[in-house]
């Protein structure tokens, strides 16, 4: 069902969409674990560990992100009170630069 309680089947492009968005998300969260420990281990260089942990900053930056976007596609616009849909509302702007490690994300 959607968050305003709204059953739907299993194979709506809602269900589709928040469902792989929670597949990535559960990927996400892997890979920080993964480069949260790599940035523990004592034998990474001060510079090798800055690195890691801008990388872990951004990678739960984007999974927060995925969190609000999962609540925004589960609940519909038309169906919904104002407030729920309120609470879902937000704008993404995404600047995309030539290195990966300069991608910025802009919410309102």
């Amino acid at each position: 069902s959607l968050f305003n309680g709204e059953r739907v089947p299993k194979d709506n492009i809602r269900v589709t969409a928040y469902g792989t968005l929670d597949e990535c998300n559960s990927t996400l969260g892997v890979a920080c674990s993964i480069l949260s420990q790599e940035a523990r281990s004592p034998s990474r260089s001060n510079n090798k560990i800055d690195q890691l942990e801008l990388l872990l900053h951004q990678l739960n930056y984007i999974q927060h992100r995925f969190f609000d976007l999962g609540a925004h596609l589960a609940t519909p616009r038309v169906r919904s009170d104002e407030s729920s849909v309120d609470k879902t509302r937000f704008q993404m702007e995404v600047a995309y630069t030539a290195h990966p490690s300069q991608l910025t994300f802009q919410f309102s």
